[in-house]
């Protein structure tokens, strides 16, 4: 570009020049021709020597970077953080709100999706209770929608957890959907010791779980009736871990709201949403049990006298579920020496067998009070 400005501009001065004069002589014109010459061969020098300056760099200098555009702020990630398996495909269940993060946070409102719409998911939060799907009206393409709002048609318990550790405003990292293998067969839910404060049975049939909540996968369903023997809790939370052989260290999760607890849950280990312990308990203080004198009279074994009010099964275990022993018919009398925790079946004794009975058939005539409680196995809570 500089030579040729300056090449040009020679060359219009020469043209002037010519326009200029009247008449030159040839002696003239010759001379006119030299000094152009002499000016262009100078401006070329000139420019050369201006263009080698720029352009030339010396192998001792290390380049001029390229200018690159301010890199976007990065996910703060812990070592641990996995990248996005493939999406689960779903279905919205109700129209729902969009956001940023899992929380009802007007701040991150990010848009809306209808009923109906099909909606890829990637993962779940911690508490299972929000779940991260493809958005592309995000910034990130990504957006949270409250798990209520999408349909059963995917598994949740595959899905990898986003972890929050710095609050739900920060930025969290990824990891996998905690797994469990178990080896053989479910061993049966350990049952509480003497003098253990904390245990109870379940109310309905429960699955029971590898972790606190309903996020987590599967291990069994424990029937309706089982007693088991609890050693943790969520501090705030609706979900408590049982003694389970066959579980994690032994243990497994269940729901609270499945549960006919004793004593409570005051003292028990606390552990966070991942299952991880965070702080002992402080246990119930449990008298010792005085040791019998074996030539002491035991304590009477507490009854009470009921009439069925309609022909009976006699059941092996105070479940219907189990075997029928016989029947006995209304209108006869029985001695009961036990009930079930929900108080839905009676021990009796039918021709030497233990036996249970069904309790709304059956009137009572006397207290209750102090007669030995069972659980749905059968065996005395202690």
């Amino acid at each position: 570009m500089i030579v040729r400005n300056i090449v040009k501009f020679g060359f219009i001065a020469l043209v002037v020049f010519g326009l200029t004069s009247c008449g030159p002589s040839e002696a003239d014109l010759a001379a006119t021709k030299a000094a152009g010459e002499a000016i262009l061969t100078a401006a070329v020098e000139t420019a050369s020597a201006q263009l080698t300056e720029i352009a030339y760099v010396s192998p001792s200098e290390t380049p001029v970077p390229s200018l690159t555009p301010e890199p976007s702020p990065t996910l703060k990630v812990n070592p641990t953080s996995i990248a996005y398996p493939a999406p689960q495909t779903a279905t919205v269940g109700s129209n729902t709100n969009v956001r940023g993060i899992p929380s009802k946070s007007k701040e991150d409102y990010l848009g809306y999706l209808l009923k109906g719409q099909s909606v890829q998911v990637l993962a779940r939060n911690d508490e299972a209770t929000w779940l991260q799907v493809v958005f592309g009206d995000s910034p990130d393409g990504m957006g949270w929608v409250i798990i209520g709002a999408i349909k059963d048609n995917y598994d949740l318990t595959t899905l990898p957890v986003m972890m929050f550790p710095d609050g739900k405003d920060a930025p969290g990292y990824l990891i996998a959907a905690p797994r469990f293998e178990m080896s053989g067969a479910p061993l049966p839910p350990g049952t509480p010791p003497p003098g253990y404060a904390f245990y109870g049975t379940l109310k309905n049939d429960t699955f029971v779980r590898i972790g606190p909540g309903a996020g987590y996968q599967s291990l069994e369903i424990l029937k309706k009736g089982q007693l088991v023997s609890f050693n943790g809790k969520l501090p705030d939370g609706d979900w408590v871990r049982i003694d389970y052989p066959s579980g994690p260290d032994g243990g497994g999760w269940v729901s609270r709201s499945q549960v006919n607890a004793a004593n409570g849950y005051d003292g028990l280990d606390e552990y966070d949403m991942m299952g991880n312990f965070v702080k002992a308990g402080v246990t119930p203080k449990v008298e010792p049990t005085a040791t019998l004198d074996p030539n002491a009279t035991q304590a009477p074994v507490i009854t009470v006298n009921g009439t069925l009010s309609a022909q009976l099964n006699v059941r092996k275990g105070p479940n219907k579920d189990t075997d029928s022993l016989g029947l006995i018919d209304t209108g006869a009398k029985v001695v009961i020496d036990g009930v079930s925790f929900d108080k839905g079946w009676y021990r009796i004794d039918y021709n030497g067998s233990v036996g249970w009975i069904y309790a709304a058939y059956v009137v009572v005539d006397g207290e209750m009070m102090g007669i030995q409680v069972y659980g749905e196995n059968g065996l005395p809570f202690p």
